[in-house]
């Protein structure tokens, strides 16, 4: 998994989810699979702490950019996650003003982009397009994330 941290203000937390979400996309549509970015809650808070599932929802604070697989079945393949104020007030990580800061992170799961690689084109490389196969095709791809 690669996952991309940010600390700093609010607003700087959330222009960065919002930068890594539009460029994680932009890989999705450059490696033509079919995905949609989507609300959701982490699932080791159930079922202890619905609540907090709940609040997560209402707030936005999780996407994820979820594939699905002809069947239906869904895959999430990068999530994007607001964490506010928690780790800066639960470890002390202050702002150089004195308040704590916000974090959030970027997160993908390579194994799970191959899997849907995979999926939409078969194991073949033959079948899949050039810009997945040719490394100056590519070239574009590595600036995207």
């Amino acid at each position: 998994m690669r996952e991309i941290v940010c600390l700093g203000a609010g607003h700087d937390v959330k222009e960065f989810l919002d930068r890594a979400a539009a460029r994680v996309a932009a890989l999705e549509r450059a490696l033509g699979l079919d995905a949609d970015l989507e609300a959701a809650s982490d699932p080791f808070f159930a079922p202890t702490a619905r609540g907090r599932a709940a609040l997560q929802r209402i707030k936005g604070l999780k996407r994820e950019l979820v594939f699905r697989f002809a069947d239906g079945r869904p895959l999430a393949i990068a999530s994007f996650n607001d964490h506010e104020l928690f780790f800066g007030e639960a470890f002390g990580i202050s702002l150089p003003d004195g308040t704590p800061a916000w974090t959030g992170c970027a997160a993908f799961g390579l194994e799970r982009w191959l899997l849907a690689v995979l999926a939409t084109y078969g194991v073949d490389p033959r079948h899949w397009p050039l810009n997945l196969t040719t490394r100056e095709q590519t070239g574009s791809l590595e600036n995207t994330i």
